[in-house]
């Protein structure tokens, strides 16, 4: 719905040098700073009340973070006195996996869920795999519901809502929010309880939640996961989201990472010094997040370069191989072999061998020859049963070179597997090429190498050799590269004033009409309305691609009208683009986001009456607050990413 302020005239919106909607920029700075020691909850709500903003200030013994990853996810835990004397002292989960004859101990679990028919949780991460592993060998899986590796929805949320449904292991629907849910809630409830194990007596108001997130998700997956984790049992007003490469570079600050010379000519470790300039990219399961920061002198954190990105991750890696396989063995023998439930605990199997075997994968330097692939025999057997043929003489006659099999193992050579990497390492290597090349990042010395997809010595191999030829640039894998983000997101929702500066990663603006202007405008979009000429679908921007914001500063104000005189609510519907400028929001490159819903009950003032908003960029959540003109109340203003 757009909005008018009275009969438009061409003094109201006559352009000054361009189309520009009538607004005062009453930008300022707003950003508090926290008790010494002590957090602060930076308040973001659905509605502006006081009540949540009383109870965001309360006092917070424990900061807990749940890093939600795509492949893996764990969490971590610290006290706040603990914390602001060491931020070293963060305390993770570990987790143990029976699958293999020997345990094993991670400090991360698989991002897998196991519910019943009905729904109702039974079991997530390694336990979660295992069970349903168990009830596949027995043929009892089919009651069951297994999700894993689902994050990815929210990045590819084209046509994301409540509603939204995912697509369980055996082809059966559910509402993702609710898997979502499920997961946030395990891991909160068993974070829980191991504080209750301390010597410490914790009740739930006194923990600061924090969960992070990729920072090139959009508004609308961010609203989808802060209410999938109030399903799962956390408060609103008690969450914040620290966005995945920013936790990083905040635990890469504050931790000693850069090794340097002691008056001993001894290698040692130290922290950042102010003016650091370093890029971080975070390498995870599912999405590849770069972004660049500069520590200034009180020890903050100021971006460089908005954050970026793609969906190249490790997983992808795995897409490739499982695509080889079904060019390999053919697709209707794949396709049987991965939707058949019969076949559910070898694909598993298979699925688990990739993950394992593309994780050890060396580089050209350790000479590795080949990755060795043990396919499981039920896979063997359909092919031929489907061929009238063994794999091995089917490899025979097609005179494979790069792929031999031997003794149930598939061995794929390197220079075949190197190409399994290349769509992924060509993302990468790109998307950080683009932004060192931005006039803020030419002089970044370090670049920084986190996540699991980090500890791939293919890849960290790739990198250096794309970029450590360039003049005063090292490529530096910390240590624990696969806890960056979550031991950063502790320290972040201790002290979320450390980024002090962020950069808006999109041109934001809103839908709206004004005076039509003749031999500018698109005569498709001309409309009368009360006897005026007015524009459709103009693009109402607030705020450009690349602007700087302080922590908690505002954005330019959007003046909201209503259209007919009786009119109780305004809608407001927010556009983004990458383009500096757009004309219309129908424009290439310009996408809808959701809407901003205000109140306006008071309709003593027909069409006189406005309500002036304020957006909040300078956070890892879009902030809108509202306030009725003249007199100053505050409006309530909902927004809705997900309708």
């Amino acid at each position: 719905m757009a909005y008018l302020h009275r009969d438009p005239t061409p003094d109201d919106y006559k352009p000054k040098g361009g189309i520009e909607d009538v607004r005062q920029d009453k930008r300022r700075n707003t950003r508090p700073t926290g008790p010494k020691g002590g957090i602060e909850d930076v308040t973001r709500t659905k509605k502006s009340t006081n009540e949540e903003s009383e109870s965001a200030k309360e006092y917070k013994l424990v900061v807990a973070a749940i890093d939600f990853g795509t492949t893996y996810s764990g969490y971590a835990y610290s006290f706040r006195d603990e914390l602001g004397a060491d931020f070293s002292r963060v305390t993770c989960k570990t987790w143990k996996s029976n699958r293999s004859k020997a345990s094993t101990i991670s400090q991360k679990t698989p991002t897998s869920v196991l519910l019943n028919q009905a729904g109702e949780f039974v079991a997530f991460g390694f336990e979660a795999e295992e069970k349903y592993e168990e009830l596949a060998n027995d043929n009892l899986h089919g009651d069951f519901r297994f999700f894993r590796r689902f994050k990815m929805k929210l990045h590819n949320n084209a046509g994301l809502t409540r509603e939204s449904t995912l697509v369980d292991d055996q082809g059966n629907e559910m509402r993702a929010i609710d898997v979502f849910a499920h997961a946030i809630r395990y891991m909160k409830e068993h974070l829980t309880e191991s504080l209750r194990k301390t010597k410490y007596e914790i009740r739930e108001k006194e923990i600061a939640w924090v969960i992070t997130i990729p920072a090139i998700w959009d508004p609308k997956s961010k609203q989808f996961m802060r209410e999938a984790a109030e399903q799962g049992g956390i408060l609103d007003n008690q969450l914040q989201f620290a966005l995945e490469p920013e936790a990083a570079s905040v635990y890469l600050k504050e931790v000693p990472v850069e090794r340097t010379q002691t008056v001993t000519k001894e290698a040692a470790l130290r922290a950042f010094p102010p003016g650091t300039k370093y890029l971080v990219l975070d390498l995870g399961g599912g999405t590849i997040d770069i972004t660049a920061r500069m520590v200034v002198d009180d020890r903050t954190l100021r971006e460089l370069h908005h954050a970026t990105g793609n969906n190249h991750g490790g997983n992808s890696i795995n897409d490739q191989i499982f695509n080889y396989l079904e060019k390999l063995l053919g697709s209707n023998v794949m396709c049987e072999f991965k939707n058949n439930t019969d076949y559910t605990s070898a694909y598993l199997d298979l699925d688990m061998e990739i993950e394992t075997k593309k994780r050890a994968v060396q580089n050209e330097l350790e000479k590795q020859k080949f990755m060795s692939l043990t396919i499981p025999a039920q896979l063997l057997e359909l092919f031929e049963d489907k061929n009238d043929m063994d794999l091995e003489t089917h490899l025979k006659l097609k005179n494979e070179r790069n792929v031999t099999l031997k003794s149930g193992k598939l061995r794929l050579d390197f220079v075949l597997v190197s190409k399994f990497f290349r769509t992924s390492l060509d993302a990468i290597i790109g998307d950080t090429q683009r932004v060192l090349q931005h006039k803020d990042c030419q002089d970044i010395t370090k670049i920084m190498l986190v996540g699991g997809f980090a500890e791939s010595k293919i890849v960290s191999t790739a990198i250096k050799k794309a970029f450590e030829h360039i003049a005063n640039i090292k490529v530096v894998i910390p240590p624990e590269p696969g806890l960056a983000v979550l031991k950063g997101a502790v320290i972040y929702r201790h002290w979320p004033e450390v980024v002090s500066y962020r950069k808006c990663p999109h041109t934001y603006g809103s839908r709206l009409m004004r005076y039509f202007l003749k031999d500018f405008d698109d005569q498709s979009k001309l409309k009368m309305v009360r006897g005026q000429p007015v524009c459709l679908d103009v693009f109402g921007k607030f705020v450009t691609i690349d602007t700087e914001f302080e922590t908690n500063q505002t954005c330019d104000s959007l003046e909201v009208f209503p259209l007919r005189p009786d009119d109780t609510e305004m809608t407001v519907f927010i556009y983004k683009t990458d383009a500096e400028d757009a004309r219309y929001v129908t424009d290439d490159g310009c996408t809808y986001l959701g809407k901003i819903k205000v109140d306006m009950p008071d309709t003593t003032g027909g069409l006189d009456r406005k309500v002036i908003l304020t957006l909040t960029l300078g956070q890892t959540e879009i902030v809108v607050k509202g306030k009725h003109w003249p007199n100053g109340t505050e409006a309530t203003v909902e927004f809705d990413w997900l309708s």
